[in-house]
């Protein structure tokens, strides 16, 4: 068991022995990321009863629709999701009222290039985003769309391992945009080292890193 598995197994438990107020007005950030700290109603349950979330963060079974009806009710900030997994089967909608509040948004997975089509203009009708970050595998001239499609945006990071060459061989004519930041990840699990960073007011870009 990881360390962000056993913080979350404990938060559960407490759950189970904590009055109602203590999670209400205790957590601020929960990730869900191991299939194994919870069963989905124990996630649903929590999430639930943590009602001033701050940020929120869910990988495989987790990120599922009916997390949204329960995000309407918390109105996070920060959130960091699959989104091809969330709405597998059905279009992207944005529109949802679990989006409307969220300023830091978090695309774990890859998107087709229909679902780019689709998903871009979504991202610019967001109230509120000002800080968004991408998969590696969305392209560069697509990114540079959606910069100019959403001009509120404060910055767009990739998270790369260690391709930086292949978006700088795109800039064919050059196009710069200050906000497009490339953040190299040689590993995986530093992303969630430095997600936890953020959340006790830390630096969330951690040492080492490269920042193009």
């Amino acid at each position: 068991m990881d360390k962000n598995t056993a913080m979350v197994r404990a938060v559960v438990d407490a759950a189970k022995s904590k009055p109602p107020e203590f999670l209400r007005s205790e957590v601020r950030y929960l990730a869900l990321v191991s299939n194994d700290i919870c069963s989905l109603d124990e996630a649903h349950e929590l999430l639930g009863l943590c009602k001033n979330l701050v940020g929120f963060s869910a990988l495989y079974k987790f990120t599922a629709l009916a997390l949204l009806p329960i995000l309407t009710g918390i109105r996070v900030a920060q959130l960091g999701i699959c989104l091809g997994e969330l709405f597998r089967g059905s279009k992207f909608d944005l529109a949802y009222p679990s989006f409307e509040t969220i300023t830091h948004l978090n695309i774990f997975d890859g998107v087709d290039t229909k679902g780019i089509e689709r998903l871009c203009p979504q991202l610019a009708m967001l109230p509120a985003l000002t800080h968004l970050a991408l998969d590696r595998r969305w392209p560069r001239d697509v990114l540079m769309e959606v910069l100019d499609m959403c001009p509120r945006l404060m910055l767009l990071s990739i998270f790369e391992r260690d391709e930086k060459a292949e978006y700088r061989s795109a800039r064919v004519p050059f196009v710069y945009d200050a906000r497009f930041v490339i953040v190299l990840y040689p590993n995986f699990y530093d992303c969630w080292n430095d997600w936890e960073n953020g959340t006790n007011g830390l630096s969330d870009v951690g040492p080492g890193r490269s920042v193009l």
